[in-house]
């Protein structure tokens, strides 16, 4: 089931926050959408609390109107300046769990997005993220259809099975090269080496063999030696 956690300041864009919540209900489920933090129980650790619902959630709306980034405290410090103001510690959060969290600003009531200069260093990131609007009638729910349409879009890629990557099979090669024959010259016998026999030997005729008879006998002794 997706989750969608939506963040807004309440003196800045409670109004338009709602209708946007409604939209999103009807379409997602009301289980599906993190709209309020008065469900927090008295005590609870503020910190704790929002890390477990974006724990929950794939998707945070920042919905930024005109005065978001200057509404003031009783003091007249800018509240996005408090380390402790709710809306910069959701999406501190957020933007910390990159790669598991998306962060989108929606832009109300015809705001501009704000400059990372403009924001603490812990929220510039902000700045750089391609923005939605939910722009005043007539524009309003053509703009928040549009973003349905975004966010369905966003969590059938993630519910998307991963991709079966196949192997090549690895086929015999069926024109395998044999190791080249290496040609016998000579052939050992029981006594040493002896040039190989001849494939036609020839009659010999022993009353032709004089002296070269005895050459010969020489010769296969001088080899005996040799070997032996």
């Amino acid at each position: 089931m997706p989750k969608i956690f939506i963040s807004y300041r309440r003196s800045d864009s409670e109004d338009i926050a709602g209708r946007i919540y409604d939209r999103l209900a009807a379409h997602f489920g009301k289980d599906s959408i993190f709209f309020d933090v008065d469900a927090i129980p008295f005590g609870e650790d503020l910190r704790d609390y929002i890390n477990a619902s974006l724990d929950q959630c794939q998707v945070v709306l920042a919905v930024i109107g005109k005065t978001w980034l200057t509404v003031t405290d009783e003091n007249g410090n800018r509240r996005i300046d408090n380390p402790a103001d709710w809306v910069r510690l959701e999406l501190e959060e957020a933007l910390n769990r990159k790669g598991q969290v998306s962060v989108i600003p929606l832009l109300v009531s015809r705001a501009t997005l704000p400059a990372p200069n403009d924001l603490p260093p812990s929220l510039a990131a902000l700045a750089y993220r391609n923005a939605a609007q939910a722009r005043p009638n007539p524009d309003f729910h053509g703009d928040v259809s549009r973003l349905i349409v975004q966010l369905e879009r966003y969590f059938d890629r993630l519910n998307a099975p991963p991709a079966l990557v196949s192997t090549p099979a690895i086929k015999p090669n069926a024109t395998a090269r044999k190791p080249p024959a290496v040609p016998q010259t000579y052939r050992q016998e029981a006594v040493g080496w002896a040039p190989p026999t001849s494939p036609n030997p020839q009659p010999t005729n022993s009353t032709a063999c004089s002296g070269s008879c005895d050459h010969l006998l020489v010769w296969h002794a001088l080899i005996w030696n040799l070997n032996g």
